[in-house]
Parts: structure tokens; sequence; C-alpha cells
């Protein structure tokens, strides 16, 4: 009889082991859960902490051809989304020529540490362009005429025989390129205002295209005081040049250049705006790029040129050369007066 009672203890003993192992795990488990939940709750409200606040102040500045945004604290970037196209940049600004009447925009900021989540996108900001003439004005006309290549810099534009020319720096896909674009009216157009007034033209086409290289080629040769055939001409006549705007291109297949640009041409209280086409051979070339078209160029004696172009701009080219002018596009650099002018020179390099 001992013997029974003695197992029935030892059951009862196991049973109710096992019932506290059963509590004890029950209560292991709940504290687990409440602890895991408290944990992620903190962490879900320190990662509500770390997320970037919405960009604010967003405007276009007309004069300078950019959209603006205040700095977001912690962004490395920010998305810019422009009717739908998005792009990234890094600074707190991105310059556009408008391509529509109408621009949507809005921006977010990101950071790419990952430390910090995106913002939520900004509110959206129009743009409309006024119908005042403007530097916008006549890109957003020239961008409808080159659908596939969106601007990025108008270089020059004049108005000759019922034809708009104009060379302008732009995309090409992923790859940086100077056009020459000529559209062609089916009526009488006098400025460029009769241009973009009007849509009846019978053709627009790119009849050149070059590789845009962003090397401020013209103001060196304004510092070389080189010129060929109408430039030189104007120099030897007492006109002093600074760069309003301009653009180097490489010739395929060569080690020449061209320079397009703007000048603005000063005699006293005489001012003269043109625009001209100049190609570049540089009779001893470097090995690196960049000092053919710099400093290779100050030596007057090493260089061949030829004049492609030359026109003195009137009416409101004029007009379009002066808000160039006060955009900034390039630095100006005074000559000296002291051209060193070779009438071989217009033979060129070919």
């Amino acid at each position: 009889m001992k013997i029974a009672k003695d197992k029935s203890k030892v059951k009862k003993n196991i049973t109710t082991l096992i019932a506290l192992v059963i509590i004890a795990g029950g209560i292991f488990i709940g504290y687990k859960f409440f602890t895991q939940k408290i944990f992620t709750q903190k962490n879900n409200n320190k990662e509500r902490d770390k997320v970037l606040e919405v960009v604010r102040d967003v405007h276009f500045n007309e004069n300078e051809n950019k959209w603006f945004w205040k700095v977001v604290d912690n962004a490395t970037a920010y998305v810019a989304d422009i009717n739908g196209e998005q792009q990234t940049v890094d600074q707190n600004y991105l310059y556009y020529i408008p391509t529509t009447a109408t621009t949507e925009f809005k921006v977010k900021a990101i950071d790419s540490t990952g430390e910090y989540a995106s913002s939520s996108w900004s509110d959206v900001y129009t743009y409309t362009l006024s119908n005042e003439f403007s530097y916008s004005k006549v890109a957003a006309y020239l961008n409808e005429c080159t659908p596939n290549r969106p601007l990025q810099k108008v270089v020059s534009a004049y108005v000759k025989n019922n034809k708009l020319y104009a060379n302008c720096y732009c995309k090409e896909g992923s790859k940086d390129k100077l056009i020459k674009l000529r559209v062609t009216y089916n009526e009488s157009v006098n400025s460029i205002s009769d241009c973009i007034s009007t849509k009846n033209y019978s053709l627009a086409n790119v009849f050149k295209t070059f590789d845009a290289v962003n090397y401020d080629s013209a103001s060196y040769l304004i510092k070389a005081d080189a010129f060929a055939e109408k430039m030189a001409e104007h120099g030897l006549s007492g006109y002093d040049f600074s760069v309003v705007s301009s653009q180097a291109a490489k010739v395929n297949n060569s080690k020449d250049f061209h320079v397009f640009a703007t000048y603005k041409a000063t005699n006293g209280s005489e001012v003269k705006y043109v625009q001209s086409d100049l190609l570049c051979g540089i009779a001893n070339t470097s090995a690196q790029e960049q000092l053919n078209f710099t400093t290779k160029m100050l030596d007057a004696g090493n260089l061949y040129l030829d004049e492609k172009s030359f026109v003195e701009l009137k009416g409101d080219e004029i007009d379009f050369a002066k808000t160039m002018e006060g955009l900034g596009l390039n630095n100006h650099v005074s000559t000296q007066n002291n051209f060193n002018y070779d009438f071989d020179y217009g033979m060129g390099m070919n």
C-alpha cells in the first residue's frame, strides 16, 4: 500500500511540475510578446522621427532659368519631377528651360545613406510662360522645334531670308551636343518674335551636330586677341569683345574644334552684338584636351582659324543677346585690343 501511495504522490508532483513549466512558459512568451511589441512601437516612432521634412519654398526664377527650393536638413539629394519626368540633383536648385507653355513641378528630399527615409512630395507648383519676349520664351520655342533634344543653353539666334538659325547646346540621350538648327517659314519673318508668333514653318531641321565640350574656349580667343575675317576686322577697328554665350564643340575624327559664340563688341559708346562660328586648329597640340581648348589658344601663332559664320545682330536679336548677357552664361573677358591678325588665318585647318 505504501508503494502505491508513493507512486501516486510522484505522479501528482510531476503533474504539478508540468503545470508550473507551462505557466512559466506562458509568462515568458507573454513577456517576450509585449516587450517585442513595445520595442517595435519605439522603433516605429524612431523611424517616423527619421523621415526627411517635406521640401518647401519652391519657386521658379525666370532671370536665372532655375527652380529653387529650401534646403532640407540631412538630405543628400533631391528628386525633381517636371511634367512627369524625374531627375536627381545634389543641390537645392535645378536649371531648366521650359519646354511647354505650362510646367508642373514637384520635388522631394532623399538621403542616400539610408539613415533617413525620403520625404513626401512637395506641393505641385505651376509655372506659365508669360507673353513677354524673354530668353525662356525663345528657348521654349526652340525646344518645340527640337523635341528629341532637350535644350540646355542657347548660344546664338538670328533670322535671315525667312529662316531662323540657332546654335544650341542640348542633350541627345546621355551625350552633350551642339546643334545647328534651321527653321524655314512659309511666310515673311524678320525677327525672332515673328518666328515665335507664327507656327507656319515648312521645316525645322538640325543640319549639323557636334560633340559639345564644356571649355570656355571663346574667352581664351579673346585673351589671345586672335580672330579671323570679320571678327578680326572689328578688332582692328577698335572694338573690344566680351563673351555673352558660347560653346566649344569637336570636329569628328579631327583635332580641330568649333567655337560657337555670341559676343558683345564695344568701341567707345558704340555697342554691337554679333554671333560667330570659328573653326579652330592648334598647330602644336597637347595630349590633354583641355589645354588645347584653353591655354594652347593663348599663343596666336599656334592657332589656325577659319570664320565659318559671322552675323551682326539686329532688332530683337539684340534684345535676346542682352537677356543671355543678363543670365551670365559666360564670364565676360575684355580684350586689350592688340590683335595679331594674319589673313592666312582664314585658310583654316580642314
